[in-house]
Parts: C-alpha cells; sequence; structure tokens
C-alpha cells in the first residue's frame, strides 16, 4: 500500500506569515504599554498611530501631541484673518460661533484647536492646528455675515482672508 505525502496540503499559505512552515498567521500579542502614549498637557492618548480622546494606563509613556506642541512653538497650521467691518456689527456672535465650532472639533479630534485669537487694529486674527478647522470656522462666518472667503498657502501656514 502507498502511504499518502503529508508534506503537501491543499490549504494555501498566508502571504504574511512567517516562513515557519506552517500555512497560518500567528496571533500578534495584545498592546503593551509602550505603545500607548499620553499626552502630559492636554491628556490625549495616542493608541495605534492616533490621537484620541480616552483614559491611558498610568505607567504609559508621555509624548507631547502635535497640538500641544504646535501651541508651544507657537506655529499654526492655518491662521484666519476677519476684517474688523465684517466681525464688529455682531462679534459676540461670531465669538460663541468660534468657541462652539472648536468644541465640537475638539470633542471629534485631540489635534483639532484653536492656539490664539488675537485682536489687530483692523482685524481679528485666528490661529489654529489644523487647516480643517480653520476652513470651517471661515465657512460659517462667511455664512453668517455674507462674507467672502479667500485662501493662500504660505510657506508655514494656509492663511483664510474673510472679507
Amino acid at each position: 500500500m502507498e502511504t499518502p505525502d503529508i508534506t503537501s496540503t491543499n490549504q494555501t499559505r498566508d502571504p504574511l506569515a512567517p516562513r515557519t512552515g506552517l500555512p497560518w498567521r500567528p496571533k500578534l500579542p495584545s498592546q503593551s504599554v509602550k505603545d500607548i502614549a499620553v499626552c502630559p498637557s492636554c491628556s490625549a492618548l495616542k493608541k495605534d498611530g492616533q490621537w484620541i480622546w480616552g483614559s491611558a494606563p498610568s505607567d504609559s509613556r508621555r509624548q507631547l501631541c502635535p497640538a500641544c506642541r504646535q501651541i508651544r512653538e507657537g506655529k499654526p497650521a492655518a491662521r484666519i484673518l476677519i476684517r474688523s467691518d465684517v466681525i464688529l456689527p455682531r462679534r459676540q456672535e461670531i465669538f460663541a460661533l468660534v468657541r462652539n465650532i472648536e468644541a465640537i472639533e475638539t470633542q471629534r479630534s485631540p489635534l483639532q484647536r484653536i492656539v490664539t485669537i488675537s485682536q489687530r487694529q483692523r482685524s481679528v486674527s485666528i490661529d489654529t492646528t489644523d487647516e480643517h478647522i480653520a476652513r470651517r470656522i471661515a465657512l460659517a462666518i462667511c455664512k453668517m455675515t455674507g462674507a467672502t472667503l479667500s485662501t493662500r498657502q504660505q510657506r508655514e501656514c494656509m492663511t483664510m482672508a474673510v472679507s
């Protein structure tokens, strides 16, 4: 009687499995505490490469998140310039709108924040850590006031002018 060849199987080999002769991928170890980082400034959590809100183990490593780093270094990703004649008639409403948008965006992602709001002689400047929150704020102000939006990409940050 002929013995069957046990070295050849009908199973297909996983191309990502290591070359150990096993046709399956070994189970990956669960994420260790070393893979989780927490921002010492805002308590955001870095997990699987994403910054999120959550609670981290007490012995996780500490790492400044990109938003806190931008705020500390004073390097915003985007700047909104709003002319005074646009903002003066509805100043309180516009600032409440800006803070509401910031609260919504920051709740979604810890990296979406306002760095500074500064009053200038002929305009108000809002610096943000990300272009997306800046665009959302600028478009909401334009919708509220009927102003127009123009955008200009500069070397260090995007500038959006509301006039």
